[in-house]
């Protein structure tokens, strides 16, 4: 392959996920690592994320479930809204977000979620997160 052939540049933003400086459909990726945990209106986090991913764009997020381990970061003075894939999976469809694989991990649960070139109507606009515990987690 000839050199710089198919390299696309790539920039790290840090800015306010309810309003991200992007246009529209601009991003081929976007990435929220820690974040949605201290974000008190998620589905707000999810449609940004959404409006900013172009057609057929990737997002790995993770979000914090309800655990003893979560719950004693508050005890450290953390405000966190906790949350599971399943509460969420309602939010990321009506923001237009397919989810597509995850994991779970001791304090957070991974995501990798697409944004659909075109709507699935197989799919009836549901998303089907699996349920995902931790021996850590709480009912």
């Amino acid at each position: 392959m000839a050199e710089g052939a198919g390299r696309r540049e790539a920039r790290v933003v840090v800015a306010d996920v309810r309003a991200l400086p992007f246009r529209a459909g601009s991003a081929d990726l976007v990435t929220a690592l820690g974040v949605s945990e201290y974000v008190p209106d998620q589905s707000r986090l999810w449609r940004e994320i959404s409006r900013v991913l172009c057609p057929g764009g990737h997002a790995v997020v993770t979000i914090s479930p309800r655990s003893g381990l979560n719950r004693m970061r508050r005890v450290w003075g953390m405000p966190l809204y906790l949350r599971t894939p399943g509460e969420v999976g309602t939010e990321w469809d009506g923001a237009g977000l397919q989810f597509l694989e995850g994991k779970s991990t001791t304090l957070q649960w991974i995501a990798l979620l697409r944004k659909p070139a075109t709507p699935n109507p197989t799919q009836g606009g549901r998303n089907v997160v699996p349920r995902v515990s931790t021996k850590a987690e709480e009912p």
